[in-house]
């Protein structure tokens, strides 16, 4: 089920009125506004530190384990504009834990601070690993701890369902986790690839550079490139030194193959600089 308010897109998930009705027959009809209520609040935060930052979000899902803000384009900002996006909603959390003492709302601030895909805590990480790291070795590293911390759930779900009876929410909490752990990869893969081929010439970027011989596959170089960075690769070549920016390592690719080497770029005399550093030194 899913309708647009002026451009802004709802989505509701079929199984989010089920939970409703089931909370509601178990007696939790309060407990359920309240959480209703806290999460919606949650991603509104979301919401309002991405309009500040310069982004228009463009709708939000609905689903029976919470809800979650589509907000395409943030790569495009600022790494700190970033943070206050991802930050935004549990920052929300921990306010109203503070002026009304809601435990609900300290229990969603821990659990969305969780290092998982999609919570906010992983989020989070992924940004901070994609900075230190590169994107797509951070998106690795970042799916593989997602996928661990959602099987451990699930398995304290079964623990939950024999000591509570009837409480499966840590079991579909788990399991809602491992599955959308892929597609999140998916995501932040083509989110990378697109903001990398498509960079915004309104962005101020610092450049780092990789020292890198010709054997090493382009690959091993792509995972190293990031969102908040430019990327220079030296390939040493004779006694000179091969300067390859992204756009050329990234427009070869395309052309080519991810699998090919550096020196497949060199011999090709494709769009690159010499640099000529008089000797085998940079």
């Amino acid at each position: 089920m899913s309708f647009k308010i002026k451009g802004f897109s709802v989505n509701l998930k079929p199984s989010f009125f089920v939970m409703c009705a089931l909370l509601t027959a178990a007696g939790c009809g309060r407990l359920l506004c309240v959480l209703i209520f806290s999460v919606t609040l949650h991603e509104a935060g979301h919401i309002c530190a991405a309009m500040l930052c310069g982004i228009r979000p463009e709708g939000i899902l609905i689903t029976p384990i919470g809800q979650q803000a589509y907000i395409n384009g943030i790569e495009r900002i600022s790494f700190f504009r970033r943070m206050v996006i991802v930050l935004a909603g549990p920052a929300v959390n921990i306010a109203l834990y503070l002026i009304f003492g809601s435990r609900i709302n300290m229990a969603l601030f821990l659990f969305n601070m969780l290092p998982a895909y999609p919570l906010d805590g992983g989020r989070f990480l992924h940004y901070i690993l994609g900075y230190c790291l590169g994107v797509l070795r951070a998106n690795r590293v970042q799916s593989f701890l997602s996928k661990g911390i959602a099987v451990a759930l699930f398995v304290l779900g079964f623990v939950q369902t024999i000591l509570y009876f009837g409480n499966i929410s840590l079991l579909c909490i788990g399991f809602y986790l491992i599955k959308i752990n892929r597609q999140e990869y998916i995501n932040m893969t083509f989110a990378f690839y697109r903001s990398v081929m498509y960079r915004s010439d309104k962005k101020v970027l610092s450049v780092r550079g990789i020292m890198a011989g010709e054997g090493i596959c382009l690959k091993t170089i792509v995972y190293r490139l990031g969102w908040d960075y430019y990327t220079i690769v030296y390939v040493r070549s004779g006694n000179k030194s091969i300067c390859i920016g992204e756009e050329e390592l990234i427009a070869y690719i395309m052309k080519e193959n991810i699998n090919h080497r550096l020196k497949d770029i060199v011999k090709s005399g494709y769009n690159y600089s010499s640099c000529n550093c008089g000797g085998n030194d940079i």
